[in-house]
């Protein structure tokens, strides 16, 4: 599974796909793609997305519009590799932990950014709590800039 966050597209996005392939493209694998939304993101790209979307459309229809979540699947396409795409609404962290259990993930791909160690403390991370809570091997995509 690859967790895909908002702000992948400008930071890792790159890296992220090329991991996935790297991983997946041995093994004959199929890749799970995963945007998690918050409440506030979520009702944003349903009010741009207006016209193309019922109300009731799932995160899984809105995640496969994002350009993030299309760029990755390109690069997927290419290297010849089956990939689904999900979504979800909440907290990133409990919620990739919580998609990889219900898809019994072999590995997690997440992408994240150097902090603190007093900033881990004091805030906690998503790639934290994925890579100390996840039931199977987490591989952490730093941002190439750090």
């Amino acid at each position: 599974m690859l967790a895909i966050g908002p702000e992948e597209a400008e930071k890792r996005l790159d890296n992220l796909a090329a991991t996935a392939v790297d991983l997946a493209e041995p093994a004959s694998a199929t890749v799970e793609l995963l945007h998690v939304f918050e409440d506030d993101e979520f009702e944003g790209i349903m009010r741009q997305l207006d016209n193309e979307f019922a109300p009731e459309a799932t995160p899984a229809e809105v995640a496969g519009h994002l350009s993030s979540i299309r760029e990755i699947g390109d690069r997927l396409d290419a290297a010849g590799i089956e990939y689904n795409v999900d979504g979800a609404i909440g907290d990133y962290g409990p919620l990739i932990v919580h998609e990889a259990e219900s898809l019994d993930s072999d590995i997690v791909v997440v992408g994240g950014q150097k902090q603190s160690p007093a900033g881990k403390a004091m805030f906690g991370s998503t790639a934290q709590h994925v890579l100390l809570n996840a039931h199977c091997p987490v591989v952490f995509v730093k941002d190439p800039r750090e």
